[in-house]
């Protein structure tokens, strides 16, 4: 939960949820408060934001796979890199032994 002390904070936040939620590409965003300053009708604030816009920020992802992964793992960093943006570095691919989850005391 936030608290906004300015329209210009609520109207950035509305964009990039805008812009990271959805497809657009270009989001327009208006923020009226009414009776704001004495003797109008409201005060307002209209920006237009791109994804270029907004900051980006390094995240770190593992991935694994049971069921084929020498197939599965490269396939899912090509569908990161085409959906989400470019992979910068990938670490060796680790294989441990599957667990039997029939020793497993939560049945």
């Amino acid at each position: 939960e936030r608290k906004y002390d300015l329209i210009e904070a609520i109207a950035q936040d509305v964009a990039s949820i805008c812009l990271h939620r959805g497809d657009n590409l270009r989001v327009e965003v208006k923020v009226e408060k009414p009776n704001a300053i004495r003797f109008s009708k409201f005060s307002a604030i209209t920006i237009s934001r791109t994804l270029s816009d907004l900051p980006l920020y390094d995240v770190i992802i593992s991935i694994g796979s049971n069921v084929k992964p020498e197939i599965n793992v490269p396939e899912a960093l090509r569908q990161i890199s085409k959906r989400v943006g470019r992979i910068l570095n990938t670490s060796k691919c680790y294989q441990t032994p599957a667990i039997d989850i029939s020793l497993s005391e939560d049945k």
